[in-house]
């Protein structure tokens, strides 16, 4: 069992990669997705949307000027996402994406780490910061680790094709 793993800067491609593969494989998946929930002065406000029954949490908001995680929501929602997922029979973990808004929230890391063990293939997408629980991941021996900031979207492409559509 091979995992992929996305990574690279903001806007490199890694979401929209990760669903191109779903998409090439046809196959449902169970996960969420992070999407912009709102625009602020700040930067974008996210919220985390659950693929098996569409409801939606916010999962970071302004505070003092800044974009700040809201690890409630991560250690709460976030944690039955991904319960609800591996509970499920679809045939692949979507986590898109895992960034520092989660640095706070154990429950929810505790489950991202369940979920690389549940026995299924997960396509995850990374942001890319040094953060322990990131870094743990990409080094899993299990994890096909395709890093948008060193090779093309094209030759990322490729790399996926060859590694899990053959």
């Amino acid at each position: 069992m091979r995992h992929l793993v996305l990574t690279g800067a903001r806007q490199s491609g890694k979401s929209t990669l990760a669903q191109r593969y779903l998409a090439e494989t046809g196959q449902r998946c169970a996960g969420y997705r992070t999407k912009v929930r709102e625009q602020t002065v700040a930067g974008p406000i996210y919220e985390m949307e659950d693929l098996l029954t569409g409801q939606a949490e916010p999962i970071s908001r302004l505070e003092g000027g800044q974009i700040v995680g809201i690890p409630d929501t991560f250690d709460g929602f976030g944690t039955q996402v991904l319960l609800r997922a591996m509970a499920s029979e679809v045939p692949v973990l979507l986590l898109d994406e895992i960034g520092r808004f989660e640095r706070t929230s154990p429950q929810f890391l505790a489950a991202v780490e369940a979920v690389f063990s549940d026995g299924r293939p997960v396509v995850a997408v990374l942001k890319q910061e040094p953060l322990p629980y990131l870094e743990a991941i990409k080094a899993r021996d299990d994890v096909v680790l395709v890093d948008l900031d060193t090779v093309s979207r094209e030759k990322a492409w490729e790399m996926v094709r060859e590694e899990f559509l053959k």
